[in-house]
């Protein structure tokens, strides 16, 4: 049921992405968080995909709730697919609205970070974590798995955990069946398990216009109405 596949080592390839080879990619003000390389388009190929990062100091400021005086980063994050050609590199998506920024306006003490971004069996594993950094020691990770379908990135997994003092979370949906299962409970017991179907229009999910990460995350209950 689960699409969750562990990470390990570098991303997909042994060789250390290199970024300078993607540079003319990045616009001024921008710089590389991630990158990595490998087949998305079912073909001998070794494609890309970059996660971009807004490098703006005036979107870098002092956390305004006086929590230990600690930096906002508000510099919007973007992923990149590019597909490799016979003439070259190609972009195949652009988007500015999945991946959160560290914090958010309103919201900063929350940090979102990428832990990690990968091409493996065709398809784009985008690994995410976010923790309240105010002093409540909650936090939760995200696992987005797509798959190049008819033109479009299909999400076509989704696992999520979140842990807070007392409260354990779990939820994994597979998109391709409209199946998913949400376990809560305390650590001190066995989870509750509930198997239920998504609806039918909810299984097409695409990376082009998918809600922010945030949108998906257990802080309260699972619901992409979460989001508008």
């Amino acid at each position: 049921m689960s699409l969750l596949l562990l990470f390990s080592g570098a991303a997909l390839g042994e060789e250390k992405f290199d970024d300078a080879k993607w540079q003319a990619w990045v616009p001024a003000g921008w710089k590389i968080l991630i990158g990595t390389t490998g087949g998305l388009n079912q073909a001998d190929t070794d494609d890309a995909v970059l996660v971009l990062e807004e490098d703006n100091p005036k979107k870098r400021t002092e956390d305004p709730t006086g929590n230990s005086g600690r930096e906002a980063n508000l510099n919007g994050r973007r992923l990149l697919v590019l597909f490799h050609t016979t003439s070259g590199y190609r972009k195949v998506v652009e988007t500015d609205r999945f991946l959160p920024s560290q914090n958010q306006e309103g919201n900063q003490c929350t940090s979102w970070s990428i832990q990690d971004v990968q091409v493996r069996h065709w398809q784009l594993h985008v690994l995410l974590h976010h923790e309240f950094a105010c002093g409540s020691g909650t936090g939760g990770d995200s696992k987005f798995v797509f798959r190049y379908q008819d033109g479009r990135f299909r999400l076509i997994g989704l696992d999520a955990s979140f842990a807070a003092r007392d409260t354990d979370r779990t939820l994994s949906v597979n998109y391709l069946t409209g199946k998913q299962i949400f376990a809560s409970g305390n650590f001190d017991d066995e989870k509750m398990e509930r198997k239920s179907d998504i609806p039918e229009q909810k299984k097409h999910i695409y990376l082009d216009q998918i809600k922010p990460a945030y949108c998906y995350d257990l802080s309260d209950s699972f619901s992409e109405n979460k989001c508008k």
